[in-house]
């Protein structure tokens, strides 16, 4: 019993991550529309992204998105501020 209501929670936290996923993508997509690719807005979003792949255990893709938005902060920014500190600590961390 135990074990099937572990299978049933576990196939409902994929479904939300694909609807998470889903809408995350949309948001990803209008801000590019709105804004432009080189937007500190966008980067957050592909933060946002990133993050949810890699909860769902989608590390390689997840990781390109950190990196990408990494390397926009970096460009939209003069100084190395605390996202820009946060992101690379947060790279890091997850590549082991």
């Amino acid at each position: 019993m135990t074990q099937t209501l572990a299978a049933i929670t576990d196939v409902k936290r994929r479904k939300m991550y694909d609807e998470a996923e889903k809408y995350y993508r949309e948001a990803l997509d209008i801000r590019l529309q709105l804004v432009g690719e080189e937007h500190p807005d966008v980067a957050y979003s592909l933060v946002h992204l990133g993050n949810l792949l890699r909860a769902k255990g989608e590390y390689e893709e997840a990781e390109k998105l950190l990196l990408e938005a990494l390397e926009m902060r970096k460009k939209t920014h003069m100084r190395r501020d605390n996202h820009i500190i946060g992101l690379e600590i947060f790279i890091e961390a997850n590549r082991s």
